[in-house]
């Protein structure tokens, strides 16, 4: 689940006769390549930027983070808390014009809770017992005990419907059919191109707003997005640095939140960190005061697990101070001093990782620590972390919703289930758990874009684009 870089590339109109005229389309630039277009499947935070403009759920969130009806007209929960009943909207089709129905729902959480299908994104949605259609626009979902988070649940790309006589291939094309025949969002794919590019066109029975009607997603790094930028050919430049920021001076800038917290995550269960003093020695051999100042890019200095804007926030207070005696008292307490001590760090290829990976491996070299990076492509990071073939992990988390729901996935739980136990566990040992920072996403803007809004995530939200009249 890391986050990418990304850039809107020149708009470009075709046509001669207003009558006739193409609509516009954005080229828009994206560092990682999406796993999957398979919203059951998803992984990466690629895989669910694409797909929330592909496809769309039972709720969704407002400007100021609430969960709200999206697909359906409106829902009711009874006092128990553990039954919902949701309206589907009768005016809403598939982009091949196919009237959504009820029963898409319920196609669609029987798939993601199959036990059979191991889909990783199910873990959350455990807590649904029984999933029923009574008639074509009444979903009745009943779980297993009440959840004040459940409505955020149905914010997520999983909880979304399917249709069932599109699913059967979307393991092995990579849910290509899925989104290429019946969407609900604003587009739908026109091709995809591996290793290249993804074009979106407009779906044709979407009934909201937006500014372009086809987006050329084209996959490259963040150098080449610069390049790019400063040759007039970029329209919105993602995540500048300090230098690149001055080198652009006449373009503005603007930096916006993410539901997002950067932290080192320790093996405690196998390998040299199992000793606490060994934690302990990493943990205050950090000076984490100066990671911002060396990535250039806005980043927060933490206060705790949670980043503002999520309920709860801070929540667990931060790791120690910065204490180089500390540190070197407590690795001479695990392991004699001067005997250097092995580990693995794991970590993603963005280009954000690279340079705090670099910045661990010169920090622990005071404590005699030689850490061993194991560079894993983003698309693959998270299956990496799950197998635990590592000492050290860099990991940037961005919260998949406006809850503290996420803290059961930041500590390793795997039923999804954020409990005061786990809470108390990572407070005993903060250790275990090195808050870095909270990231944030800057952006440079060309001439033009007026204006844009992001995603709760930090993603520039592509139907919320303002681009000039002609």
């Amino acid at each position: 689940m890391k986050s990418f870089l990304l850039g809107l590339m020149a708009f470009v109109f075709f046509a001669q006769s207003p009558a006739y005229a193409e609509p516009p389309f954005l080229q828009v630039s994206v560092e990682t390549e999406p796993a999957t277009l398979d919203w059951h499947r998803y992984r990466s935070s690629s895989d669910r930027f694409i797909v929330s403009f592909l496809m769309r759920g039972l709720m969704k969130y407002s400007a100021t983070g609430q969960a709200e009806c999206d697909l359906c007209l409106s829902y009711q929960v009874d006092a128990t808390g553990k039954n919902y009943e949701f309206r589907i909207a009768p005016m809403e089709r598939w982009s091949d014009g196919v009237p959504l129905e009820a029963k898409h729902f319920v196609d669609s959480f029987q798939r993601l809770l199959d036990s059979q299908k191991h889909f990783p994104a199910a873990g959350p949605f455990a807590i649904i017992s029984k999933v029923k259609a009574t008639g074509s626009h009444t979903v009745q979902i009943q779980l297993k005990s009440s959840k004040k988070e459940f409505l955020d649940l149905l914010t997520l790309t999983p909880s979304f419907p399917i249709r069932k006589d599109l699913i059967s291939n979307a393991k092995n094309d990579r849910g290509e059919k899925m989104a290429q025949t019946a969407t609900l969002g604003p587009y739908f794919l026109a091709e995809w191109d591996y290793g290249k590019r993804i074009v979106l066109e407009g779906n044709p029975f979407y009934m909201g707003d937006r500014p372009v009607f086809r987006v050329d997603l084209l996959f490259g790094s963040h150098q080449e997005s610069v390049a790019r930028f400063k040759e007039g050919k970029l329209d919105v430049l993602s995540n500048p640095t300090t230098e690149e920021i001055m080198s652009l001076s006449g373009s503005k800038l603007e930096t916006r939140p993410l539901w997002s917290t950067r932290f080192l995550s320790l093996n405690t269960k196998s390998g040299p960190l199992q000793d606490a003093s060994m934690r302990k020695a990493v943990s205050y051999s950090l000076e984490r005061a100066n990671l911002s100042a060396l990535l250039k890019n806005g980043e927060r200095p933490p206060l705790g697990l949670l980043p503002p804007g999520i309920p709860g926030y801070p929540l667990l207070t931060s790791a120690p101070p910065f204490d180089l005696t500390k540190a070197q008292a407590e690795r001479h307490r695990a392991v004699a001093w001067p005997k250097e001590v092995e580990v693995t760090l794991l970590h993603s290829d963005q280009d954000t990782d690279q340079k705090v990976a670099l910045w661990l491996i010169e920090a622990l070299k005071k404590v005699h620590i030689k850490v061993s990076p194991k560079k894993v492509a983003t698309r693959d990071f998270f299956e990496a972390l799950a197998k635990q073939n590592h000492d050290l992990a860099l990991v940037t988390w961005i919260f998949q919703t406006a809850t503290s729901e996420d803290l059961s996935q930041l500590l390793g739980q795997k039923d999804g289930t954020a409990s005061s136990q786990m809470a108390k566990t990572a407070e005993v040992d903060k250790n275990a758990v090195i808050t870095l920072g909270y990231p944030s996403q800057s952006y440079l803007l060309g001439r033009r874009v007026q204006s844009f809004e992001v995603t709760p995530y930090g993603e520039p939200d592509l139907v919320k684009i303002s681009l000039p009249q002609n």
